[in-house]
């Protein structure tokens, strides 16, 4: 007879039955559930982004154009082999290599780059580009844009760099490009570069630095980029109606920094205006008209700039002011000999190392016998142009220094 060991049960008290597997009540179940679709929802959301992306950039490829992701870098030439092609290195992309494996290669990473200089059709992308969330450099050319394409470059909240050559737009389209406010750099070429379109350039609140090539750009162009407030660099190339007359408003740019001017109807005379410019470093200045001619080399230093010496020197038809940076390294061995005397040496045929012939050296400007605005301290009436200027002409050689 088995004896029976158990408890016998109080009276009135319901036995509970034992659990052979784990029980869930429903609200645990609902709370598991909404975990596990936010982890879904997130690595999905990448999931259709870097689809997206993939997508557009293939369309793109189809087009003629090209993209880049932001693993893809490039490796610039040597100082001394500037002629040497910039190459392209890949590294690691973002993400977990299981992730990547299982997701796709590009699941963490953006494209940064568009080039669809040699697209059939731009417009038939352009439309898409917002997709691109993280785009930072796009550049078009020869193509005249449609209102969409428009509005979908001015939803790239991130793009830096924007480079038109030969990119027809009209007033209103260019107001609209202006509501990028990352925008940084504006590269535009072209006839359809007008005076009325660079007058909406005014619109742009970060825009840093300016190109402007082949234009038919006027005075009035220079006046409207002198209402960019952050303008750190100007170029401007082949621009017939440029004359000095269009430097004066960009004295009040109190960061510009650099200004390079090529092809243009400015003289000698623009010099005084350069000398005004409060925070500019680097300016050259060159006519490219074998007729002008500026007289023999001269230079005069200016006043310095966060403590490092400026001068400017007139020679043919180029104007160049630069900045001499002061030497703050140690070095426990002479330097060594420049490339260039190495190269002098070779030419001349001698076998011991030559210095090349040196530009005279720099001379104080004089003394003026009326004051000037405390700014411009350093300023002086016009000391670049001929003595008897009234009688002279930029084409003549007998020019002459006032400090002579």
């Amino acid at each position: 007879m088995v004896e029976n060991n158990r408890v016998p049960a109080e009276p009135g008290k319901k036995l509970r039955p034992k659990r052979h597997w784990l029980r869930f009540s429903v609200r645990g179940l609902l709370l598991f559930t909404f975990v596990i679709c936010c982890l879904l929802g997130w690595i999905g959301r990448d999931v259709y982004r870097a689809h997206a992306e993939g997508s557009l950039a293939h369309a793109i490829k189809l087009n003629g154009g090209t993209t880049r992701y932001d693993y893809i870098y490039e490796v610039p030439p040597p100082p001394n082999l500037c002629f040497v092609s910039i190459k392209l290195k890949k590294k690691e992309p973002k993400g977990h290599w299981l992730a990547r494996k299982i997701l796709g290669e590009n699941i963490y990473s953006y494209v940064t780059i568009v080039n669809l200089r040699r697209a059939a059709d731009p417009n038939q992308v352009l439309p898409r580009i917002a997709t691109f969330s993280r785009l930072e450099k796009l550049s078009l050319a020869e193509a005249a844009l449609t209102d969409e394409s428009v509005d979908a470059i001015s939803q790239l909240r991130q793009l830096r760099e924007l480079y038109l050559e030969s990119i027809e737009l009209s007033p209103q389209q260019m107001r609209k490009l202006a509501a990028i406010n990352s925008l940084e750099t504006l590269y535009f070429t072209g006839s359809f570069a007008t005076d009325d379109v660079l007058e909406q350039v005014a619109h742009f609140k970060n825009l840093q630095e300016i190109t402007l090539r082949d234009t038919a750009i006027t005075n009035r162009a220079l006046q409207s980029l002198a209402r960019v407030p952050g303008l750190k660099r100007i170029e401007i190339d082949n621009a017939k109606q440029v004359t000095n007359e269009g430097l004066v408003p960009l004295v009040q740019l109190s960061e510009l920094e650099s200004f390079d001017a090529y092809g243009t109807r400015l003289t000698n005379f623009c010099a005084r205006t350069l000398a005004k410019m409060p925070a500019l470093k680097k300016a050259w200045i060159s006519v490219r008209d074998p007729k002008v001619d500026f007289g023999e080399y001269r230079s005069y230093d200016l006043s310095p700039i966060d403590g490092c010496d400026r001068s400017l020197s007139i020679c043919d038809s180029n104007i160049h002011l630069r900045t001499r940076y002061p030497y703050s390294g140690q070095s426990a061995s002479p330097p060594q000999p420049p490339l260039l005397c190495v190269a002098y040496a070779f030419c001349c045929g001698s076998g011991q190392l030559a210095i090349p012939p040196q530009p005279p050296p720099a001379r104080t400007l004089p003394t003026l016998d009326e004051p000037l605005p405390e700014a411009f301290a350093d300023v002086y009436n016009d000391p670049f142009v001929p003595a008897d200027a009234k009688g002279k002409t930029t084409e003549s050689r007998e020019t002459k220094d006032p400090v002579q």
